[in-house]
C-alpha cells in the first residue's frame, strides 16, 4: 500500500481509533480505553514538543493553504518524521490535520500574513 492510500485510510478513522493506534506499540496488553487515553497523552505531548517545528515550516503552511488534507499530512510527516520515534508519524500527523493544524499555528501564521 502506498503512503497516499495509508493517509486516506487514516483520515477516515475516528479520533479514538487514531489515539488507540498511536499507543498500541507502546502499551502492550492495555485495554481499549487505556489505549485511547495513553494515545491522547502521547499526541498532546508531541504536539506541544513539535509546535515550533510544525508552525514555522513553510511547507506545512503552504500545504494547509491549498486545502488538501492528504498533502497537508504528507508535509507534516516530512516535517516531524525525524523527531518521532517508536510511534507512527503518519498517525500523529493525521490526528493533527483532523484536529486543526491552523488552530495550533494560529499565532505564527497570522504573523506571516502580516509580513
Amino acid at each position: 500500500m502506498n503512503n497516499t492510500n495509508n493517509i486516506h485510510e487514516k483520515l477516515n478513522l475516528s479520533f479514538e481509533e487514531l489515539y488507540a493506534e498511536l499507543a498500541t506499540g507502546l502499551s502492550k496488553g492495555a485495554s481499549p480505553g487505556d489505549l485511547i487515553k495513553r494515545g491522547k497523552e502521547i499526541y498532546e505531548n508531541l504536539r506541544e514538543k513539535l509546535h515550533d517545528k510544525i508552525c514555522l515550516s513553510d511547507a506545512v503552511h503552504e500545504s494547509f493553504s491549498r486545502g488538501d488534507k492528504v498533502l497537508l499530512v504528507a508535509a507534516l510527516v516530512d516535517c516531524v518524521s525525524g523527531a518521532i520515534t517508536g510511534i507512527s508519524p503518519v498517525t500523529f500527523c493525521v490526528l493533527l490535520a483532523k484536529e486543526g493544524v491552523s488552530t495550533l499555528c494560529a499565532t505564527e501564521w497570522s504573523k506571516k500574513s502580516d509580513e
